[in-house]
């Protein structure tokens, strides 16, 4: 949707500038797939309906996964009312299938693996580590940079689509809403390693 957001951005003098982008993007594809698609911000609230109304209209395909039924899109969001139109037409206009079979077939690795470990110390951040390496099949991790929207982040570890992360890089750091969208879209398993304050103190005493 940031995507969208910039064409209708770039296209603000025309009277229709959704209906313009529908256009651009009929021009470019004929299928639209969309993976693990959820609403949670208001501005792609208020747009999504007559964008897939327009997209629709020039016969594109839409194709989705989601973890929420239609009617349970935008839970709770702000004028959630407004969002109402667009539940109906993509319920009237499309077919839902459900395909939830009872079982999230990513959390398999890590059954009957801890999924926490505390306290905050060396021992478990071995185990932490030992999980990952089992989790994608790899014998060293190697510390890196992940670049996401211009800004840095450094992470412990990363393979495929499983990241390790210090708590601290991910959080106590300038982020926006669309620098975690990016991380969920992109990695199907995030592990944090958080320290509390008193651990943080005592290994700054000891490497001081």
């Amino acid at each position: 949707m940031a995507e969208i957001h910039r064409r209708l951005k770039a296209l603000k003098s025309e009277s229709n500038p959704l209906k313009s982008v529908a256009a651009e993007i009929t021009k470019e594809t004929r299928v639209l797939c969309f993976d693990e698609f959820h609403v949670s911000d208001i501005a792609d609230a208020m747009i999504l309906g007559r964008l897939l109304e327009n997209l629709l209209n020039e016969g594109v395909v839409l194709v989705a996964t989601s973890n929420y039924a239609p009617s349970e899109l935008y839970p709770q969001g702000q004028n959630r009312s407004g969002f109402l139109p667009t539940i109906a037409l993509i319920e009237s206009s499309l077919t839902v299938l459900n395909v939830d079979g009872g079982e999230d077939y990513r959390l398999r690795t890590l059954r009957p693996a801890e999924i926490f470990f505390t306290p905050a110390n060396e021992e478990n951040e071995a185990k932490l580590a030992k999980l990952f390496k089992e989790m994608t099949g790899i014998t060293d991790l190697n510390p890196g940079i992940s670049t996401i929207h211009g800004r840095e982040i450094p992470h412990k570890a990363e393979s495929g689509r499983t990241i390790w992360f210090d708590f601290r890089a991910l959080c106590f750091s300038p982020r926006s809403q669309s620098d975690y969208l990016y991380l969920a879209e992109h990695y199907e398993m995030v592990l944090f390693q958080v320290w509390n304050n008193s651990h943080r103190k005592k290994r700054r005493r000891r490497d001081g």
